[in-house]
């Protein structure tokens, strides 16, 4: 599986921006949403919660203020 992060303005109903976590392991970003990898499927909404083990993880930072992001997962 893969993951990618896909940014949306406020209201909008297609993506804007998509980042490719690639790189990034499953274990890790299981911890971060508090799913177990297993059951990692589909969309998950990103929040404020998640915004510095995002950044440790990737650099990628969240403006909640202007944007709504959702890690979606892939399959391979």
């Amino acid at each position: 599986m893969r993951f990618v992060v896909a940014r949306y303005e406020k209201d909008a109903d297609s993506p804007d921006s998509v980042t490719d976590l690639s790189t990034v392991d499953v274990h890790a970003v299981s911890a971060m949403l508090g799913v177990p990898a297993a059951e990692l499927a589909d969309v998950h909404p990103l929040e404020k919660s998640h915004r510095s083990e995002l950044r440790r993880l990737t650099g990628l930072g969240l403006d909640l203020e202007h944007y709504e992001y959702f890690l979606e997962v892939l399959a391979d």
